[in-house]
């Protein structure tokens, strides 16, 4: 299995400090951010990459990644799928700079909406969004999330498997799922359409605060560990994982510490380093 970051995890890093110290590290691949507003090194700038000089940006990415011999995993953005000339856009960026595939965003259910709509509506666009990935060669995928209408295996594939799983995948992310959706069964439901794997670990705890968030439900509040330290079973997921021999990546996006922020007790250097340990440590022992 290859070894990526999600940058979104070094939110405090540029690409020219983060590049090279995944190479010293270890790691084989990265996974860039588009379009995450206020870069904490200077607020009137996005990181890691920008939707609006994608394409100039991704080939400078290319040749920092090349000296260090570093490939592109995926491309983390969320375009929604019924953008279908920014689906083309993005396509096309990533075609011509060897990244093999980009996220799209899944629909998000709010209840307002039955969810037998929503899925209609997402067929028809993850069909027009499959034609475009065929045309460049690249394969679209749709992650596993919370408050998504995929945030189980089977919700997943019930919305991709009728599609070909060459241009058209999953990135399972079993940690989401502790919150929404986890399945004992998802990876081996999921099988050829697991196409990447979102690597981080959380935990429940009692929402001492009583502040409503993203992050809270009733008297609880998720919270982001370390990988040995959560609820998400990883040993379990590997095994499941080389089960269906996938050869994909691994992709890190540890928030511990706090999301998109500079981490509070924890660098961002630290956890890239104890991770990237930690999942070899688990492989060793498969």
């Amino acid at each position: 299995m290859k070894m990526s970051v999600m940058t979104v995890m070094a939110p405090d890093m540029k690409l020219e400090e983060l590049v090279p110290l995944m190479k010293q590290i270890g790691y084989d691949s990265i996974e860039p951010a588009v379009g995450y507003k206020k870069a904490l090194w200077d607020q009137t700038k996005t990181w890691h990459i920008s939707d609006e000089n994608l394409k100039e940006e991704l080939k400078g990415l290319a040749k920092l990644c090349a000296a260090n011999g570093l490939k592109f995993s995926s491309l983390a953005c969320g375009i929604p799928s019924a953008d279908l000339p920014k689906v083309e856009r993005y396509f096309d960026a990533i075609a011509e700079v060897g990244c093999p595939m980009a996220r799209i965003g899944a629909l998000n259910y709010d209840g307002k909406t039955k969810y037998k709509e929503l899925l209609e509506k997402a067929l028809k666009e993850v069909e027009a969004v499959e034609k475009l990935a065929k045309k460049y060669k690249v394969k679209a995928v749709f992650e596993t999330h919370m408050k998504n209408i995929i945030p189980s295996a089977s919700a997943a594939y019930r919305m991709v498997s009728k599609f070909d799983p060459a241009h058209i995948g999953v990135v399972f992310d079993p940690a989401n799922g502790i919150v929404e959706g986890w399945e004992a069964f998802g990876i081996d439901l999921l099988d050829k359409y697991v196409a990447h794997v979102h690597v981080k670990n959380l935990r429940w705890d009692i929402n001492k605060s009583g502040e409503e968030s993203y992050f809270t439900q009733g008297k609880w509040v998720w919270t982001f560990c370390g990988i040995p330290d959560g609820i998400t079973d990883w040993p379990a997921t590997f095994k499941a994982l080389k089960a269906i021999n996938y050869d994909g990546a691994v992709s890190f996006e540890d928030f511990e510490g706090g999301y998109v922020q500079k981490p509070v007790g924890i660098s961002t250097e630290q956890k890239l380093r104890r991770d990237f340990n930690d999942v070899q440590a688990i492989l060793k022992n498969l």
